[in-house]
């Protein structure tokens, strides 16, 4: 795919979610954390504000609440990465975001694929995939849901 030799982290959302840097996989057991990176990664800003970040993955928290779970999270993907995390990860107080010049993800490399191509036929080969897309994460309830199917609309 077009992206797959430029970037060091390679980032799986269609089928089982997967991180890779240099071929190398990064085990991120909590779903929560791996729900953070691909939202990172899929959403068309950047970098995100805190609370909406906290707003999708612990809906139910308070704010106080929501924000300690947001840190431990994040705690969580740095250990992951190790001395990667400033390859990948852009956190500020009240931002968090990806270096996405260091990311390639599966979908938008497909999805620029076949828009190159103009391949109808291959967009519908493709739709089919998209109950794939992010589909260990529908458990996680709203509004992770609503987000999920929005991206597969998006697709």
């Amino acid at each position: 795919m077009e992206g797959s030799g430029r970037s060091a982290f390679r980032l799986q959302v269609i089928g089982p979610w997967r991180l890779d840097h240099e071929g190398t996989e990064i085990p991120l057991r909590s779903q929560k954390a791996r729900l953070l990176i691909a939202y990172l990664a899929l959403e068309r800003s950047r970098s995100h504000a805190r609370p909406t970040v906290c707003a999708l993955l612990w809906p139910e928290a308070d704010e106080p609440r929501a924000q300690a779970s947001l840190r431990q999270c994040l705690t969580t993907v740095r250990d992951a990465l190790g001395p990667l995390d400033a390859k990948l990860l852009e956190i500020t107080p009240g931002r968090i975001g990806l270096r996405r010049e260091t990311l390639g993800v599966d979908l938008q490399d497909l999805l620029a694929d076949l828009e190159r191509c103009g391949a109808a036929a291959g967009m519908a080969a493709a739709a089919a995939d998209l109950p794939a897309l992010l589909a260990e994460f529908e458990t996680l309830g709203e509004p992770a849901r609503t987000w999920i199917e929005a991206e597969r609309a998006r697709a």
